[in-house]
């Protein structure tokens, strides 16, 4: 438009076809404005692997606010956030990023074979386990470590994590169940 040549341009085109072209010119916007097609997009194998070979707390702080931040790919670190309360709770980032780096060591035989919904539930569970074992081990310090607010949102974080835990072991258990049945049928035969 600042030259003059779409203005020129279009003005020559049927309605038909200036409707098309505005409409190609949305979906470039679309692409253009999507993160999944100009920013990293680390799945959680990919930041498991990082765990294991990344040293520098500072670096996998960094990371984790990226993908916490990364619209396409949150979803499977709903585990890691409220980072700050977390914090608090532990004595730092430092224990924190310790934390996930056990679970990724424990992980790691499962990393390259389990499907995303598999490493989301491990991971899940074991990084929750471990802090939820910390501050089980001094109750009701917590609330004095971190104060009021940060606690109600652990609570919210905990709450999150217990209802995804009980969903998907309701759902293998729904799996183990269906395939039981099957076999036993199958056994008849």
């Amino acid at each position: 438009k600042k030259k003059g040549y779409d203005e020129i341009f279009l003005g020559v085109l049927t309605q038909e076809e200036r409707k098309e072209i505005v409409n190609n010119i949305e979906n470039i916007k679309k692409l253009q404005n999507d993160p999944f097609n100009f920013k990293y997009s680390l799945n959680l194998r990919g930041f498991l692997h990082y765990l294991l070979h990344i040293k520098s707390p500072e670096k996998v702080e960094k990371m984790i606010q990226s993908l916490l931040h990364n619209k396409v790919v949150s979803y499977q670190f709903y585990f890691l956030n409220h980072t700050k309360s977390i914090d608090s709770i532990l004595g730092g980032k430092k224990n924190r990023i310790e934390i996930l780096r056990q679970v990724a060591k424990e992980l790691e035989s499962m990393v390259d074979y389990s499907s995303i919904p598999e490493l989301i539930q491990e991971s899940t569970k074991r990084y929750f386990s471990k802090i939820n074992r910390i501050i089980s081990q001094f109750p009701g310090i917590s609330i004095r470590l971190i104060g009021k607010e940060e606690y109600k949102k652990w609570c919210e974080y905990k709450t999150r994590i217990l209802k995804s835990i009980i969903g998907y072991e309701t759902n293998m258990l729904s799996n183990t169940q269906k395939e039981l049945t099957l076999t036993e049928k199958q056994r008849i035969y």
